[in-house]
């Protein structure tokens, strides 16, 4: 559980990645690609909590 929000910084950087097409929704799971494309994140989402690989 999230006790304190991330630092501003970090929110509009997720704004961004999510206006510059790096994010991609998939069933319960978003696919977040580097801004130079070399990695990709699976954010697992569900009710409660979410899950980072």
């Amino acid at each position: 559980m999230m006790k304190k929000f991330p630092p501003i910084e970090k929110i509009l950087e997720a704004y961004t990645a999510i206006a510059d097409g790096h994010v991609k929704l998939e069933n319960d799971q978003a696919l977040v690609t580097s801004s130079n494309k070399a990695k990709t994140y699976t954010v697992t989402l569900s009710r409660q909590y979410l899950y980072f690989k």
